[in-house]
């Protein structure tokens, strides 16, 4: 059912519209559950021409909302808005609403300049999309053989929001990485951490074992899947 605007705000460089141009973004979300996922949907305008994600959402603040919908139980959705007429891109924010992860388990998302796309009778088709899905995940480390030595440790990981973008010119790769970092004391067997990420995403270690003047350092990464909630640092 296509979703009529619902507002819009002023900024310093404010959005401006087409008369009576109507724009329809549309497409479908596939989480592979019977039925689907109801994922929140919002649509954007902006005068940046370049959205980076944070995990706070702080970049839609000075944004126009075009409009705003949900996806219903076969996974489609369609957003019915104003034209913009100077915007720079439009984007999509999914599975958030009000700056918060609407479904625990998967990871809101980010689909960028979508005004890349071919516009076929007033509308963008955004096709198929695939939200990441979430564990809660623990490092560890543990002493194994090393009784004198203390461990720096740094791990980072990519950011919650999953970013998708339409404008083949610009990187995919994130432009930040989460990530926290920790010490084990030589009195201390072991230490862990507890963390949500997402699945597929690639956890990098790297670390730093001293005992004296003799340091030793190290980097080690693991694929987080379905099966794998956990990893162990032995030294």
């Amino acid at each position: 059912m296509a979703i009529p605007i619902l507002c819009c705000f002023k900024c310093d460089d404010e959005i401006t519209y087409k008369e009576n141009r109507r724009l329809s973004i549309k497409g479908t979300i596939i989480t592979n559950e019977n039925p689907e996922t109801t994922f929140p949907i919002e649509v954007y305008a902006s005068r940046d021409s370049y959205i980076h994600s944070t995990d706070n959402l702080s970049f839609v603040r000075n944004d126009a909302l075009l409009g705003l919908g949900a996806s219903d139980a076969n996974g489609n959705f369609e957003i019915v808005a104003l034209s913009p007429r100077n915007a720079r891109s439009i984007y999509v924010l999914l599975n958030v609403s009000d700056s918060e992860v609407q479904n625990q388990g998967f990871s809101p998302m980010l689909l960028n300049n979508v005004d890349f796309l071919e516009l076929q009778d007033n509308t963008y088709n955004l096709g198929l999309i695939i939200p990441d899905r979430t564990i809660d995940f623990r490092f560890r480390a543990e002493r194994a053989t090393s009784t004198n030595d203390t461990l720096s440790y740094k791990i980072t990981y990519s950011p919650k929001i999953k970013t998708v973008d339409y404008a083949l010119e610009y990187p995919t790769k994130p432009l930040f990485q989460r990530g926290f970092s920790g010490m084990m004391l030589p009195s201390q067997q072991s230490v862990f951490e507890d963390f949500e990420v997402r699945t597929g995403d690639l956890l990098r270690l790297s670390y730093e074992l001293k005992n004296g003047a003799t340091v030793v350092e190290g980097k080690d990464s693991i694929i987080v899947n379905a099966n794998t909630n956990e990893f162990t640092f032995t030294f």
